[in-house]
């Protein structure tokens, strides 16, 4: 993936995660970090990515025990990496595990829109005055 030269990869953004699509991030981080450590072979990569997934868990575990609704929660790029690649992972196993149904894609879809409003905010965003 080739990466914007706008954002630097440890700049973060905050974003204002709903608490249950925290939840679900969560929860998506799980099995990412068994694909990681299993599928993946050794590597000092397959280490900082393991210790990343590791502190967004805590991260989002800590605020989901605490947290406000709407309250921002800050992302760096790094980690929208992340939680991108554990999305992505999720729906596919998702699609491959699961017969279509109404449910499956219900989920998938929701999984998506929330990608999708995970990476417009990290978006360069263009003042109203340009057209």
């Amino acid at each position: 993936m080739k990466q914007e030269p706008a954002r630097n990869y440890e700049e973060a953004v905050s974003v204002s995660i709903a608490l249950g699509d925290l939840a679900v991030i969560g929860h998506v981080l799980f099995p990412y970090a068994r694909f990681v450590r299993f599928v993946l072979p050794p590597s000092p990569e397959r280490g900082r990515t393991l210790t990343m997934v590791e502190h967004l868990r805590r991260r989002i575990a800590d605020v989901s025990r605490g947290g406000k609704e709407g309250e921002l929660f800050p992302l760096t790029v790094a980690e929208l990496s992340i939680i991108d690649a554990a999305l992505r992972n999720f729906v596919a196993n998702l699609r491959q595990i699961f017969p279509p149904s109404q449910e499956r894609d219900g989920t998938i879809g929701a999984c998506e829109g929330l990608r999708g409003y995970l990476a417009a905010s990290f978006s360069p965003r263009e003042d109203s005055d340009e057209k």
